[in-house]
């Protein structure tokens, strides 16, 4: 039996719309953080950290 992967990223897909979103949400705060000029990618990760996945 073949192994069927599914195309998440099918305009169709929740999935896709969803990250869609955060990734426009990720762009603004990056376009604010640059506002005053170019940084360090040190610093973006300082002012962006992870976020946590908690259940």
């Amino acid at each position: 039996m073949e192994l069927m992967i599914p195309e998440v990223l099918e305009e169709s897909w929740v999935t896709r719309r969803a990250l869609e979103r955060r990734a426009a949400i990720w762009r603004i705060l990056l376009i604010c953080a640059l506002v005053d000029g170019p940084q360090r990618p040190a610093r973006l990760r300082r002012a962006f950290p992870a976020p946590r996945w908690e259940c």
